[in-house]
């Protein structure tokens, strides 16, 4: 090489010595290698000697130096799968497909804490050193399906039963045990002496992937701040079971009793295992009430996610059971399906129908009554207002009800403004423009066996309407 075409290179190959530090070895021309490119002594490093080495060879006092090459054009690909090496999650071994399944920035093929799901290996009883005082209570036995459940609400009459307005008064909300026992917020169904038989359970399907199962003796059922071990099957969990847990049937039905109603609009899965299970779908019923079925396909182990959280799939579930309407009353008053006792809307142990009724139609924004009430209470309030009508008002066409209305039925000697108070959904017979004997209609009612259900009523059974959309 001649000194005076070197001299252009002096400044250029100064600054590739100091901004080509990551750059791959290269070969030299006529047979010399240069480890690194800068290397212009080939002495297998870059340092300060190369600058020094370029100087005198220019002024004539040294060898002739190693000339820099530039490595083949493009960015640097050092697997060579096609990702350059500056976004390149792996970039030492070839991923094309840059699979990331943690999303932690490193490759799948480079990252050692991966694993592949439900491969993980762990004490398959994280409770075994829990006390069987703790365990027992809360441990619910899984029963096989062979079939997904496809839920369907209880017609017969022994499921249309109004109890009495008065079971007794306990006084304070939470009764002289300090728990919410009298106020009965459990379930119902699963004591002697409940109103009435209402199902209660979850279905929990697993995924079809082969580490779907788990040999792990049970998962969490968190609601609110209640937990329920869902013990596996004989066996262990296993690919595309369908399993389900009924609550009615449990070790210890008073400890449902001290729930809070809202206790239920918080529903998780939590795994203390690392040996984790594919969820593929859950079902929740609850008071004869379908509060959640959702499509999961999550991991439930403590890599993947040791908690799945379904508060929000329990309120879209709600809403969707009554046709996603946005009439506020209604909106509200489904948002409580399933819910069991007076609690949230009555701080005495009494009958609580037209206190719930009350409650979500003040979310409309009406100043309907509060405390311990009755229809008469009610027809006093709209009648005050001009917005209530007589069935026969109604009859002769002077209004109709619409969505979030409030009804009274069931006039008696004792109650002639009626004994049991809705709020009006939806028309499932109406024969004509106006109402008349023979239209029915759904409504969503309190204190229904002790629960906010859905219900279907009888236009004939109807004392007055009123007005409060």
């Amino acid at each position: 090489m001649r000194r005076s075409a070197f001299v252009p290179t002096l400044f250029r190959g100064s600054i590739l010595f100091f901004l080509t530090a990551s750059l791959s070895p290269v070969r030299a021309q006529g047979g010399s290698s240069a480890t690194e490119n800068g290397d212009v002594n080939g002495d297998g490093k870059r340092d300060i000697a190369d600058p020094v080495y370029m100087l005198t060879w220019m002024f004539g006092r040294g060898p002739e130096p190693v000339p820099i090459v530039c490595p083949p054009c493009g960015p640097s690909d050092r697997d060579g799968d096609g990702v350059p090496d500056r976004i390149d999650n792996c970039p030492s071994v070839p991923n094309a497909d840059q699979k990331d399944r943690d999303a932690d920035g490193i490759g799948d093929v480079c990252d050692v804490s991966d694993t592949i799901p439900g491969e993980e290996k762990d004490d398959p009883n994280p409770y075994v050193n829990y006390p069987a005082t703790e365990i027992q209570p809360r441990l619910l036995r899984a029963q096989p399906l062979t079939t997904w459940p496809i839920f369907r609400r209880h017609v017969d009459p022994a499921h249309d039963v109004v109890p009495p307005d008065a079971r007794g008064t306990t006084g304070g909300l939470r009764g002289e045990t300090g728990v919410l026992a009298e106020h009965r917020s459990g379930l119902e169904g699963d004591e002697a002496d409940d109103y009435c038989t209402l199902d209660n359970y979850l279905v929990l399907e697993l995924g079809s992937h082969a580490n779907a199962g788990s040999n792990v003796a049970g998962i969490e059922l968190w609601i609110g701040d209640h937990w329920r071990l869902l013990a596996a099957p004989a066996g262990g969990f296993a690919p595309n079971q369908i399993l389900t847990y009924n609550f009615n049937n449990t070790p210890c039905p008073d400890c449902w009793n001290a729930m809070h109603p809202e206790d239920w609009d918080e529903i998780r899965l939590i795994t203390q295992s690392k040996d984790g299970l594919q969820v593929a779908r859950v079902q929740f019923v609850h008071s004869d009430e379908l509060i959640l079925e959702t499509d999961v396909d999550a991991w439930l182990d403590e890599y993947y996610g040791a908690v799945l959280d379904f508060s929000i799939d329990t309120a879209v579930a709600r809403w969707a059971e009554i046709g996603d309407t946005r009439i506020t009353a209604l909106y509200y008053a489904a948002q409580d399906l399933g819910q069991t006792g007076e609690s949230k809307y009555l701080n005495i142990d009494r009958a609580w129908c037209s206190e719930f009724a009350s409650w979500a139609i003040r979310q409309t924004g009406l100043n309907t009554p509060v405390g311990s009430i009755g229809t008469n209470d009610m027809s006093g309030y709209f009648a005050g207002v001009n917005r209530k009508y007589t069935k026969a008002q109604v009859q002769a066409g002077d209004y109709m009800p619409g969505a979030g209305d409030y009804i009274a039925l069931w006039a008696t000697a004792n109650e002639p403004t009626g004994s049991h108070s809705v709020l009006f959904w939806r028309w499932t017979t109406l024969a004509g423009r106006r109402p008349q004997t023979g239209d029915r209609f759904d409504t969503i009612e309190g204190n229904t066996c002790n629960a906010v259900r859905i219900r279907n009523r009888k236009w004939e059974d109807v004392v007055f309407v009123g007005k409060a959309q």
